[in-house]
């Protein structure tokens, strides 16, 4: 399933359209559009199909904190998401996501 998001994300970037991501409560507020599709170019990058393709924490930081930084494209999400495979069968991969929820006190 997070794969096909993935992928839907993916595809609204490469049109051009990744602000269509933000939630709608957001939509008129006055979020700074650059930022927004920054993070979500560098959440791409941090999904890409091969592991030896995603950035490092450290990159990942430098990437957010540098504002005039050049990014390098985003490959398309890894899943093969009905994809055909070499002897012709649809597949599909499974992703885990792990999320971690803090609490202030």
């Amino acid at each position: 399933m997070q794969s096909l998001i993935f992928f839907q994300a993916w595809t609204l970037w490469k049109e051009g359209r990744s602000v269509e991501l933000l939630d709608e409560a957001m939509v008129g507020s006055s979020c700074d559009h650059s930022q927004v599709r920054r993070c979500i170019q560098v959440a791409l990058l941090c999904v890409d199909m091969h592991p030896r393709n995603r950035p490092l924490m450290s990159s990942i930081v430098m990437m957010l904190a540098t504002e005039n930084a050049t990014l390098p494209e985003p490959n398309e999400p890894g899943g093969n998401i009905g994809r055909s495979t070499s002897d012709g069968e649809l597949s599909q991969t499974q992703s885990e996501l792990t999320v971690t929820a803090t609490d202030t006190r």
